[in-house]
């Protein structure tokens, strides 16, 4: 039994609950999706849907510090178009916004094990 609700605001939780163990009962299957749906606002639907709180906000003590500033790096032609795919999405998603500070830093590529950056 792969119970699946048809709503947009669920397709999210059909990977969860491809997930479960074979060796569940029906019973106890059925249990766990309506449990899943009834908490689905709490699994991220996507890379970025990260969650967001306005109780409080961070600051970041630097005491007496100057602040940095690293010189832009060029990258690789073949990371730019990687680099503002990935900014475009975390803006559109929130995760971060536009600064105008005296800190700054340059972007650092990573790959994930087992994959080719373009």
């Amino acid at each position: 039994m792969t119970a699946q609700r048809d709503n947009d605001d669920f397709a999210h939780m059909n990977e969860v609950i491809k997930t479960l163990s074979d060796d569940l009962t029906e019973q106890q299957r059925k249990d766990v999706i309506e449990l899943l749906y009834s908490y689905s606002d709490i699994f991220s639907k996507h890379e970025y849907d990260v969650g967001y709180t306005s109780l409080l906000e961070a600051s970041i003590d630097t005491g007496l510090a100057r602040p940095i500033a690293e010189p832009l790096r060029r990258h690789p032609k073949v990371y730019l178009d990687v680099i503002d795919e990935h900014v475009n999405k975390m803006a559109a998603a929130n995760v971060i916004e536009p600064a105008a500070s005296s800190w700054s830093s340059n972007v650092v590529l990573v790959s994930k094990k087992g994959s080719a950056m373009p």
